[in-house]
């Protein structure tokens, strides 16, 4: 029953998004390029990147006037949210997938899940991804978002999109329900590191 309810409710938000679009999506004639895609997974020389993923700290301020960080971890709303590892898979249909690790930490006053306080959105060549479900990997759960944690807890999560191809770098985006998205944490990958 919970699969049935996230699979509607990440639909209905889909649809939501699609509805509130205030920009018309324009599609490149073929042999087209597309506009350059600024890469911020470079890091000054001299510094070392602790992952495969390219993130780096990156202080901006963002459209809401607070400060987001680059880094794939931080403080949105009442939660805190870590990328702790990310790598390349087939969806249920084939397509190939980005998979996220992440740990979701509940720092709200209530019961609750990361698919309930979450919201997550990934940008590859400035086009949002979908939402996927991965089958038959048996180093994903499909549920882990799902499922409600007490005050003060800490659980590891997976989610997945569908890529529009393998070699363009992918911008995540966090944000947080509670603050009605205002706060938000980013995090670059270079899908090359992952091949």
């Amino acid at each position: 029953m919970k699969r049935l309810f996230a699979a509607l409710l990440s639909l209905v938000l889909a649809l939501l998004l699609m509805g509130c679009s205030s920009a018309p999506a324009n599609d490149p004639t073929p042999g087209q390029a597309d506009a350059p895609v600024e890469d911020k997974t470079d890091l000054p020389a001299g510094e070392q990147s602790n992952d495969s993923t390219g993130g780096k700290e990156d202080t901006n301020a963002d459209d809401t006037g607070r400060d987001a960080q680059n880094t794939g971890e931080g403080q949105v709303g009442d939660y805190a949210v870590k990328i702790t590892g990310v790598r390349l898979g087939k969806d249920y249909d084939g397509a190939d997938a980005i998979i996220l690790d992440y740990d979701f930490t509940n720092n709200s006053d209530e019961t609750t899940s990361a698919m309930e306080s979450l919201y997550f959105q990934l940008f590859q060549d400035g086009v949002e991804l979908d939402f996927t479900i991965i089958t038959g990997d048996d180093n994903y759960d499909s549920d882990s978002y799902m499922k409600d944690i007490r005050p003060g807890v800490t659980l590891s999560c997976q989610c997945a999109y569908v890529l529009g191809n393998t070699t363009s770098p992918v911008e995540v985006e966090v944000k947080s329900i509670s603050d009605s998205f205002k706060s938000k944490v980013l995090y670059n990958v270079d899908l090359s590191a992952l091949s």
